[in-house]
């Protein structure tokens, strides 16, 4: 919101609400992101929960090599298990020069059949066809669906095929986890530059499906390099 010590000057009044910025970004056409999540969060469960909101902030804000916060990632599950599907995508919340423009990056899948413009890269984020990375590429796939996509199934479940490919030149790849409803299902190490695997992943209940990819340069901790 646009208001308090943090945003605005001690005592201004509150002017604005972030519903109202993401109202009026979506009579636009516009793509609406929560940044830095989960904060502020009241507001943004509000609009999380209306339908406002196209995609979240994953970042370390402005920290390079911390990678993803973790902290963030756990709301994002809390939302995900409520059965809420948001995007996730990337920025670099950039607030000093220490951090460089494209830090952290969104992708997006636009279907084959489709043109190649801002309509139809905005189209695949709305449907959480995407992830977020500090280098590494995901290619990432559920019975042959990609990211963001439902699959229904017999009321007592069944088996799913994950099948993955990573490949990365910049941040040292290390691990790759699969979470499933928020924890982690299936864990593999993998190669540095480029890898590739699949699991066969058993499902009893409404579920929700990630990757998720670690990595570290030789001098520092393993941090989390991307997530779909």
């Amino acid at each position: 919101c646009v208001a308090g010590p943090t945003e605005s000057a001690i005592g201004d009044p509150l002017s604005s609400l972030l519903m109202e910025w993401a109202e009026r970004c979506k009579a636009q056409g516009g793509l609406v992101v929560i940044p830095h999540f989960p904060t502020p969060l009241c507001e943004n469960a509000a609009d999380l929960i209306t339908g406002l909101v196209d995609g979240i902030e994953m970042t370390s804000v402005g920290r390079f090599y911390a990678g993803i916060d973790p902290y963030s990632l756990s709301d994002y599950y809390r939302y995900l298990n409520c059965g809420y599907l948001i995007a996730a995508v990337g920025g670099t919340d950039k607030m000093a020069a220490t951090t460089a423009v494209g830090t952290v990056r969104t992708y997006a899948r636009i279907p084959a059949d489709k043109e190649f413009t801002y309509g139809t890269w905005m189209e695949a984020v709305r449907a959480a066809n995407t992830f977020v990375t500090y280098g590494p590429l995901v290619d990432f796939a559920v019975e042959g669906k990609p990211a963001g996509s439902t699959i229904k199934m017999k009321p007592g479940g069944g088996t799913v095929d994950v099948t993955w490919r990573l490949a990365s030149v910049t941040v040292p790849m290390s691990r790759v986890d699969l979470m499933v409803n928020g924890e982690i299902r299936e864990s593999k190490q993998v190669a540095p530059d480029e890898d590739a695997g699949h699991w066969s992943v058993g499902i009893d209940r409404s579920s929700w499906v990630a990757l998720l990819v670690r990595g570290h340069y030789e001098d520092k901790p393993e941090i989390i390099v991307s997530h779909t």
